[in-house]
C-alpha cells in the first residue's frame, strides 16, 4: 500500500526514472515551487542533494512546499553538505560563525551552486515547523537530517 513518486525540474532526470523505475510516478517541477501534490499528501518526503545547490530564498521556499505537502507528523529526509567540503578560510569562517554559506548563488540547481548549512541555522532557521529527530555528519556522503513535521495546533 505504498506509493512512491518523484519529482525534479530537470527533464533528463526525470525522463531516465520514467524509463527505468516502473514502480514509481515521476513529474517535473520547476525551480520554484509549488509541486502539484496536495496539501498534506505524503507521509515521507526525501530530498538528497537539493538544498545543498539552491540559494537561500529558493530554500525557503522550498522547505514550506515540503511543510504544504507532508501530512502533520510526517518525515522530511533531507542532506547537506559536510563542511569539510568548504573551499578556503573565508567560508569556514563564515560557517564557522553559524552562518548559510552558498557559493555561485546565480546557477540555482545546478551543481556549482553550492550551500553549506550550519547546524545552528538548519535548526534556528532553516528547519522552522519541524522537529529535528536526527542529524548524522557525513551519514550518506552528506550530512544527513531527519525532520518531523509538527503536528497543527488543536
Amino acid at each position: 500500500n505504498v506509493r512512491l513518486e518523484g519529482t525534479d525540474y530537470n527533464p533528463e532526470l526525470t525522463g531516465w526514472c520514467l524509463a527505468n523505475l516502473e514502480f514509481a510516478r515521476f513529474g517535473l517541477n520547476r525551480l520554484e515551487p509549488p509541486t502539484s501534490y496536495a496539501d498534506g499528501a505524503f507521509g515521507l518526503v526525501y530530498a538528497f542533494s537539493v538544498f545543498t545547490h539552491l540559494p537561500e530564498p529558493l530554500q525557503h521556499a522550498w522547505m514550506a512546499e515540503l511543510r504544504r505537502i507532508l501530512e502533520p507528523g510526517g518525515y522530511l529526509a533531507l542532506s547537506t553538505m559536510p563542511p569539510r567540503m568548504l573551499p578556503d578560510d573565508d567560508t569556514r569562517a563564515r560557517f564557522a560563525a553559524g552562518r548559510l554559506v552558498v557559493l555561485n548563488a546565480t546557477d540555482a540547481g545546478a551543481n556549482n551552486c553550492i550551500a553549506f548549512h550550519p547546524t545552528e541555522y538548519m535548526k534556528e532557521t532553516l528547519a522552522t515547523g519541524f522537529d529535528v529527530l536526527e542529524f548524522v555528519p557525513d551519514g550518506v556522503g552528506q550530512d544527513f537530517w531527519l525532520l518531523r513535521k509538527k503536528a497543527a495546533p488543536p
